[in-house]
């Protein structure tokens, strides 16, 4: 991977959890949802359709990983994935967990305003658990 910067706007308000072979993945701290984001690790990358064949088909593989894994651990009703970037145009992937009535319902999440910080004590332990779950994905099975 080439070295490449993450955009200030996705580092703030969300914690590190860890590097999969192609992403750095975070946790967004808002207590309203799971929430996590996948940010490629290749400088300059805005939309998926510049990734070549092999970053392609390892995005995907991690975007269904971190479904799997916020899935596990949030059991939502229903869970979204999306890659936008029209605020942001440093291509990343948001995997959230949805309740039917939270506070977007059905909206998007980003429709429903500012973020609701966890306390410090709920977001460690909620980071440690996804970084846990998130650690322990053999990717040598996807044939990464």
């Amino acid at each position: 991977m080439s070295e490449f910067a993450i955009d200030r706007r996705l580092l703030d308000g969300s914690d590190a959890l860890l590097d999969w072979p192609l992403s750095h993945v975070r946790l967004k701290d808002d207590s309203r949802w799971h929430w996590l984001l996948l940010i490629p690790r290749i400088d300059g990358l805005r939309d998926y359709g510049d990734l070549d064949a092999a970053q392609f088909m390892r995005l995907m593989c991690e975007i269904r990983e971190a479904d799997r894994v916020l899935a596990g651990i949030a059991r939502p009703h229903k869970r979204n994935v999306a890659m936008i970037g029209n605020v942001v145009a440093q291509m990343h992937i948001h995997v959230v967990g949805r309740e039917e009535g939270d506070a977007a319902w059905p909206q998007p999440v980003w429709c429903a305003g500012h973020g609701k910080p966890r306390t410090a004590g709920e977001r460690d332990r909620l980071c440690e658990t996804y970084r846990d779950r998130l650690s322990g994905i053999a990717w040598r099975e996807h044939g990464l």
